[in-house]
């Protein structure tokens, strides 16, 4: 028998909901990654709040005969950068799929977007095994059959955790004098804030995303505190290395360690100014922010990135510091219509 199914909001505060759409992710997690460890109920709830730097909707798709929910939604977009692409999350329980529902969840989500709202892109994810042909994956095909294209190819990498500390001190690159680099944790000063937020402009604009773009306008320091706020919510701590040249930061790496040892790290971001490329200040951030890990004797079992497949620099970057392929992350994206 077929089962009714009703679409609804979903309430952040609904927490019987919420915990049915996080089961339904760590499942949905395990199907590329066995060993996925979710985090607590409230750190899932953060990430379905409209406050801080994003508005967020949310959906459920509830069989009303049985109360249980199959599948939900989320769109995300940016207050401060509004022309920025909208991002969409669609996960559907392994076993209620093949009745359309994450058709009809992609569909309705999108269409709770105000339609003034300034940006006409939405964009999705979703991890593919490390050798699998994107272009022809179910996931890609069932995208194209909904209406999205195939944008952007990511390397998901993983470095076990804790490296040789002898393997790192052995890649420090020499770099000029007049850089020096400093390791903060939740939060650098104020005084470099602003300079901070002009390089991660930056890098959210030059990293590779396919054929759509981002703002290059900078991250305010509200912007950038919010952030911050937003991964304490999530349990979790970041740890930045920056390099700073004549009192201004020119590039910056992070690492987000959740509180849950039993959890990934994840890289939150390496970038450095274009005119201060080619001096090795991104390797020498990512050994210093790996021998601070060290130091502070971090227990999780590995960290994990994301890099494009056309930025072979930090590819390079990331590999000779001994991350290696896990799976790959294809990026959708559809026009607004």
């Amino acid at each position: 028998m077929t089962a009714r199914i009703l679409y609804a909001p979903l309430d952040p505060a609904d927490t019987e909901h919420v915990l049915a759409c996080q089961r339904i992710s760590t499942r949905c997690a395990r199907e590329h990654d066995p060993a996925y460890m979710p985090g607590d109920s409230e750190s899932f709830a953060v990430a379905l709040r409209s406050e801080g730097n994003f508005i967020r909707h949310a959906l459920i798709a509830l069989d009303t005969g049985t109360d249980r929910v199959l599948g939900w939604a989320m769109l995300s977009y940016s207050r401060d950068f509004p022309d920025d692409p909208m991002y969409v999350v669609v996960e559907v329980d392994p076993d209620a799929r093949g009745q359309g529902i994450g058709s009809q969840l992609q569909h309705r989500i999108r269409a709770l977007c105000p339609p003034t709202w300034p940006s006409r892109q939405f964009f999705a994810e979703a991890f593919l095994p490390a050798d699998a042909d994107a272009t022809t994956h179910p996931t890609t095909r069932w995208a194209h059959a909904c209406g999205w294209r195939l944008n952007e190819l990511d390397r998901t990498l993983r470095l076990a955790w804790p490296p040789e500390r002898c393997d790192l001190d052995a890649l420090i690159p020499s770099i000029p004098p007049d850089y020096t680099l400093h390791t903060y944790v939740n939060g650098v000063p104020a005084a470099l804030r602003e300079s901070l937020g002009v390089v991660r402009g930056q890098m959210d604009a030059e990293a590779p995303s396919g054929d759509i773009e981002f703002s290059a306008e900078a991250w305010s320091e509200q912007y950038y505190l919010h952030y911050i706020e937003e991964i304490r919510q999530r349990r979790a701590t970041l740890v930045e290395t920056v390099a700073v040249w004549e009192g201004n930061v020119v590039g910056f790496t992070g690492v987000t360690i959740p509180d849950d040892a039993a959890r990934l790290m994840r890289v939150a971001g390496t970038g450095v100014l274009r005119a201060h490329r080619g001096n090795q200040l991104g390797l020498a951030m990512k050994t210093e922010i790996m021998r601070e890990l060290l130091a502070r004797e971090v227990a999780n079992p590995a960290i994990e990135t994301d890099t494009a497949v056309d930025n072979p620099w930090m590819l390079a970057i990331n590999r000779a510091v001994g991350f290696t392929d896990y799976c790959q992350l294809a990026g959708y994206v559809i026009e607004w219509s």
